[in-house]
């Protein structure tokens, strides 16, 4: 994306672009891209809503792709920083629904 090219280290323009791939059917792509923000953003604290939000649509792509167990992982590691950082809960509201889907 152009706009990276000029603001690489924007998470939010970064998240919207990630978001177009998996829109695509780029999940492959989609994934590199909330894996950038998602390394990013663990090094931020207190952690932001967008490590959450990074971490719910990677859980949407790792799935799509059949990478459960890595979607797993990604839904540990949310629920662990929901625990630890509460002002974080109100980010979490597809994370249910998505364990649902992985657990089925």
């Amino acid at each position: 994306s152009l706009a990276l090219k000029y603001e690489p280290h924007d998470t939010v323009l970064r998240h919207q672009y990630g978001v177009a791939l998996s829109r695509l059917g780029r999940a492959e792509d989609a994934v590199r891209e909330f894996s950038e923000i998602v390394s990013e953003e663990l090094k931020i604290l207190p952690p932001r809503e967008t490590l959450i939000m990074s971490l719910t649509t990677r859980i949407i792509n790792l799935t799509r792709l059949g990478r459960t167990e890595e979607a797993r992982e990604d839904l540990r590691t949310a629920r662990d920083l929901l625990a630890q950082h509460p002002h974080l809960a109100h980010s979490a509201m597809r994370l249910d629904e998505l364990e649902a889907e992985i657990n089925a």
